[in-house]
């Protein structure tokens, strides 16, 4: 009679089989593996190509117009932006170049007119504008100069027109006009002077008159 305590055994065979089927599963379950992914217009061309890990996109994943031309280029790590990126205009002139870091915005960033030339230039920190900023026509004459801290406008700023000349210089406050703004006409001579506060013009502005200072407004508030 047998021991009704005596374990039941499987094959020495059948066991390690059983084993190792086991650890397969268990590695399975606890890794993410990598899988190359492609998606598609409607009309069946190539939309953006990369690789993901589980949900996340890992390294350099690269997108397309309809067209079949190039629009962007990304980098991610652990699902984020991370690294340089790059855009294109349809007609394959560049658009932007940034540099992200954990999925935020970081320092210098280009971006570019369709005609190729530059728009802007400046930094970021943390996402937001910071320092320096510079505008730019298409001709590649400057715009206007405008410094940044923690994203909103601040200091002073100057803005040109399409010849080039000076057409109005002023400060900024956190985010608003403040301060005494000048501006000028298409010759670059003074046509107004007065102050804000918080965004607001504020007392007295003039007009200038030959030269001279006269009263055009005051504001009360």
């Amino acid at each position: 009679m047998k021991n009704p305590r005596t374990k039941f055994r499987l094959p020495a065979v059948l066991s390690a089989w059983v084993i190792g089927l086991c650890q397969v599963l268990c590695l399975m379950g606890c890794q993410v593996y990598a899988q190359q992914i492609e998606k598609r217009y409607p009309g069946g061309q190539l939309k953006a190509k990369g690789v993901k890990e589980g949900s996340a996109k890992k390294g350099e994943w690269v997108y397309y117009y309809e067209s079949g031309e190039r629009s962007a280029t990304e980098n991610y790590v652990n699902g984020q932006l991370n690294g340089e990126v790059r855009y294109w205009y349809p007609n394959s002139k560049a658009q932007a170049v940034e540099y992200w870091s954990a999925g935020a915005l970081e320092d210098s960033a280009f971006y570019y007119h369709d005609n190729g030339s530059l728009e802007k230039k400046g930094r970021f920190s943390g996402g937001q504008y910071d320092g320096e900023w510079r505008h730019y026509f298409k001709s590649g004459l400057l715009e206007r100069v405008v410094f940044y801290q923690n994203g909103l406008p601040e200091g002073t700023t100057r803005v040109y027109d399409e010849s080039g000349t000076r057409i109005q210089e002023g400060a900024y406050h956190l985010g608003l006009e403040h301060g005494e703004w000048k501006f000028y006409n298409s010759q670059g001579e003074m046509e107004f002077i007065g102050q804000y506060e918080n965004g607001k013009e504020a007392g007295t502005w003039y007009q200038m008159k030959k030269g001279k200072p006269r009263v055009y407004k005051t504001y009360d508030n």
